[in-house]
């Protein structure tokens, strides 16, 4: 869990995100399942990825819980890019697409899928 999830003020948000984590995984599981939480299980040696566009806003309240993952491709030598939409929050290119940054992540997923 990400220090910004541990606020007063977060605890309705990380509730309705364990309540459909809690849907989501199997039973008796928690936010650190491999579901989840990638990092909890180490990626096996040889195990080829496509290259990943990690992307979150900068008022994400998961946004470290992203930040944390892009990293973790990186440590295990896995071709990985940052995107951070500073003014945006979580889902902001789904949730708002009138968001000024939402045209600027489209361009810059499109950059990374045409780019390869």
């Amino acid at each position: 869990m990400g220090e910004s999830e541990k606020r007063p003020e977060m605890l309705k948000f990380v509730q309705l995100c364990n309540s459909v984590w809690n849907i989501s995984l199997p039973v008796g599981s928690s936010r650190d399942h491999p579901f989840c939480n990638p990092a909890v299980s180490p990626l096996k040696p040889g195990l080829k990825l496509p290259p990943v566009l990690v992307a979150v806003g900068g008022k994400d309240e998961l946004k470290e819980r992203g930040v944390m993952f892009y990293e973790y491709l990186r440590s295990c030598g896995k071709e990985a890019e940052l995107m951070v939409e500073e003014g945006g929050v979580h889902g902001y290119h789904i949730l708002l697409p009138q968001y000024e940054g939402t045209p600027r992540f489209i361009q810059r997923l499109s950059d990374f899928v045409n780019n390869r």
